[in-house]
């Protein structure tokens, strides 16, 4: 062998023994990709809504049949604090699509598809009803709280100057603790009605009124939370006195789906959702059934092309540590793997970034309207795709970090 023949296949040796730790790191990443991909929550959708101050307040003025207020007629709501109120009223949910569902759609049965893909998303929903519920009733309570004392004072306006200015503002901190407990396993019904009670009365200790006085509110007070709490308890409880988040939520889809469940276990998640999943099914039609899933097995087939490009990719870097020329090629996986983020995530996000401004350039009274209610709504999109894109950018670093000029001076020799 000549000199030269052996320094070239010298340098070939080294050349593909420096992609051996590179054909490592790639294989690693498909292999986190592709588990991510199988695994992991293909698209989420999260709805969040903060309600503000002045629409609570308006919320309460139309369905209370609230008139204008006459020149010198004092404001009813004036001292309740909303802003303490809609703090807490603030719901969330979240819609999502796993890889199952998808792969569902790939045996044909439509009906299958849309009832798994319909339950799971109800089961989610339902999942953050106590979330929900907490946030309901600590605004409702603080609320009823307010109204009661406003409500027993105007009583006696004749009699009594309203409350001082120094407590114009009610502190219903105390409301927070008490929902907790309400919603605990194993509440202490009485003493959750008697501490609401105390609650109302020690706003009523506080204002500046005579002892008579006093004592007429307390009394008021009394029946009117008591009465408050006891029709909570009796449509929503159970024999423990404790809220059952499951028992409003079936009452208000109940109410909307007419659905009716029965059993030992009626007001459980699982059976709720279900029902519900079969509600909405059983009123679809056979080709509203099968282009919802036609959408779930696009998606699908999607899913599987990116997967199988980073597993041809995976298999291909580890086969070719055990053969002469190591390099493999990047561009299918460097073509796919950042699409299923960048159209499920990074395209709504901009449309959701971008849809403010394009409602403000459209002149509608009816549009302003909507905003004005939207402006507490936040949307986001998640998916663990990110993890297949973060993986190209990876492959792109790997590249440009030498494993492209290596395989390139390999080829020349």
């Amino acid at each position: 062998m000549r000199r030269g023949d052996y320094n070239s296949t010298n340098e070939l040796r080294k050349l593909n023994f420096k992609l051996i730790p590179y054909n490592i790191i790639i294989a690693l990443i498909s292999i986190a990709c592709l588990l991510s991909l199988a695994l992991g929550t293909f698209w989420k959708f999260s709805i969040s809504y903060q309600m503000s101050e002045d629409i609570m307040k308006g919320l309460l003025e139309n369905t209370s049949g609230a008139q204008p207020l006459e020149e010198g007629e004092e404001d009813f709501f004036a001292n309740i604090d909303f802003e303490s109120i809609a703090a807490q009223a603030k719901f969330e949910i979240g819609l999502s699509i796993s890889p199952d569902v998808l792969f569902t759609s790939l045996s044909g049965d439509d009906n299958e598809t849309v009832t798994k893909a319909l339950n799971t998303a109800s089961s989610e929903i339902l999942s953050n009803v106590d979330n929900i519920i907490k946030s309901i009733f600590s605004a409702g309570m603080k609320l009823a709280v307010a109204m009661a004392v406003e409500e027993i004072n105007s009583t006696i306006a004749e009699e009594a100057e309203s409350l001082a200015p120094e407590n114009a503002h009610l502190d219903l901190s105390g409301v927070d603790d008490l929902v907790d407990e309400l919603l605990s396993d194993s509440p202490d019904s009485a003493q959750i009605k008697s501490d609401l009670i105390d609650l109302v009365n020690t706003q009523i200790e506080n204002a500046d009124l005579t002892e008579e006085q006093k004592a007429q509110l307390m009394a008021e007070s009394e029946a009117n939370v008591g009465d408050f709490y006891d029709n909570i308890i009796e449509e929503y409880g159970d024999e423990n006195g404790a809220i059952v988040p499951a028992n409003i939520a079936l009452s208000l889809m109940g109410d909307s789906l007419n659905i009716d469940i029965e059993g030992e276990d009626e007001a459980t998640v699982e059976n709720i959702s279900m029902a519900v999943t079969e509600k909405i099914v059983s009123s679809m039609n056979e080709d509203t059934l099968n282009k919802i899933s036609l959408v779930f097995k696009g998606l699908a087939i999607f899913l599987v092309v990116v997967m199988a490009a980073w597993a041809l990719l995976a298999i291909k870097a580890l086969l070719k540590l055990f053969f002469k020329n190591k390099g493999v090629g990047l561009g299918l996986a460097r073509l796919l793997g950042w699409m299923p983020y960048v159209f499920l995530v990074g395209i709504p996000m901009v449309i959701i970034m971008l849809l403010p401004k394009i409602l403000a350039s459209v002149s509608s009274t009816q549009i302003a309207e909507y905003t004005k209610y939207a402006e507490g709504l936040s949307l986001e999109f998640k998916s663990l795709t990110f993890i297949s894109a973060l993986g190209t950018v990876a492959l792109m670093l790997i590249n440009w970090f030498g494993y492209k000029s290596t395989k390139k001076r390999i080829k020349k020799l």
